[in-house]
């Protein structure tokens, strides 16, 4: 039994080493790299202006409140240090996610864009019918500059911040797309929300709202705040 085994076993090796020695045929694949696709990212030279001044103005007023109130409040000062590396660090992991992952891309059949967050929303290629470049007005001094993608029905596919984006890079991106970049005048914030709805909740196209939000906002930034910090440094060791 045991001697027939064995003969069983040698057969099914040089079986097997026949099987690998026979030459396999080769497969070809042809690979077609559509010669349509086109790609654009991030400014990284917009993208750290807008983020990286802000930035070095609240270190720097953290530093100067650091430098004077060492001695004073040694633990509120290290909590702040701590809490201004974080804060730095944050913006920096922002800002290389931003320009890593972020794409704007087109293909003879479909566009799309990928966020910082490497998700993807794609579209046909006939889905979009314009490119604008338009200004908002918020109430500042200044209109605020959006590049507007909107699809055949009117609404908005989705908008790029001027800050983050070259303007030759978002036009070559419409010349590839074969679409025409639109300068329009600027609009009110009701205006751009009446047109797109879907671009902005309603309470945000009203300047009084706005106001009372950001009243609001200094309000708990130069009164309560303080008067928490009063309370609490007399109480520090």
């Amino acid at each position: 039994m045991t001697a027939g085994t064995s003969t069983a076993e040698s057969a099914a090796r040089r079986s097997t080493a026949a099987t690998e020695n026979v030459e396999r045929p080769i497969v070809t694949v042809d690979v077609v790299i559509d010669p349509n696709t086109f790609s654009i990212r991030p400014s990284s030279g917009h993208l750290l202006i807008a983020t990286g001044l802000p930035s070095v103005f609240l270190l720097l007023g953290a530093s100067f409140y650091l430098v004077g109130g060492a001695f004073k409040h040694p633990g509120l000062s290290i909590a702040l240090a701590i809490a201004s590396g974080c804060f730095l660090a944050m913006v920096g992991a922002y800002v290389v996610a931003y320009v890593r992952n972020t794409r704007l891309f087109s293909s003879s059949s479909m566009f799309g864009l990928r966020n910082w967050r490497r998700r993807v929303k794609i579209w046909p290629k006939d889905e979009l019918a314009e490119l604008r470049f338009q200004r908002v007005d918020w109430g500042g001094s200044i209109p605020r500059l959006m590049y507007l993608f909107i699809g055949r029905d009117h609404h908005l596919l989705f908008r790029l911040e001027p800050n983050f984006w070259d303007d030759d890079d978002v036009r070559r991106f419409a010349d590839s797309m074969g679409v025409k970049v639109v300068e329009a005048p600027p609009a009110t914030s009701k205006a751009f929300q009446k047109e797109f709805p879907e671009a902005m909740p309603p309470w945000m196209a009203h300047t009084r709202m706005r106001t009372v939000i950001w009243a609001a906002f200094f309000l708990v930034t130069l009164l309560i705040l303080p008067v928490l910090l009063a309370i609490v440094l007399p109480r520090l060791p």
